[in-house]
């Protein structure tokens, strides 16, 4: 799968909210109702810069994502990065009809797997990839 340039967002975004605002880069996951997916299901992300993952969740029932093991750096809803890495599972949760955002540091290269942790969702096909260059 391919992302959009800059250019591009704006005219799909209700394709897949990818949006370049100053350094940090902007993902939007989204969850459509009764559809056990995320759209996209692959993101690309750049080792060392901003990201801001929004889970858009317009499904009626709560949804999350987890990544295991990724070694990032969070920032605060004031966007002012905190004073270590966490080497931890990451875990964003929306409820029905609503969203949720965290901004963070990819911090080393790899691939990993995310995915919905509510019961029976994962193994629907709620599942994707984030590689980290």
């Amino acid at each position: 799968m391919s992302f959009f340039n800059s250019s591009d967002t704006a005219q799909n975004h209700s394709e897949h909210d990818i949006k370049n605002t100053s350094n940090t880069k902007e993902f939007v996951l989204t969850v459509y109702p009764s559809k056990f997916s995320y759209t996209p299901s692959e993101i690309t992300l750049t080792k060392g810069q901003e990201t801001a993952l929004t889970l858009n969740n317009l499904d009626s029932v709560d949804h999350d994502i987890e990544i295991k093991q990724i070694a990032v750096k969070k920032s605060d809803s004031n966007k002012h990065a905190n004073h270590g890495t966490d080497q931890a599972d990451f875990h964003l949760h929306a409820s029905g009809k609503s969203e949720a955002a965290l901004n963070f540091t990819p911090l080393e290269s790899g691939v990993f797997e995310f995915y919905c942790t509510i019961p029976g969702h994962k193994e629907n096909g709620m599942i994707g990839t984030i590689t980290v260059n």
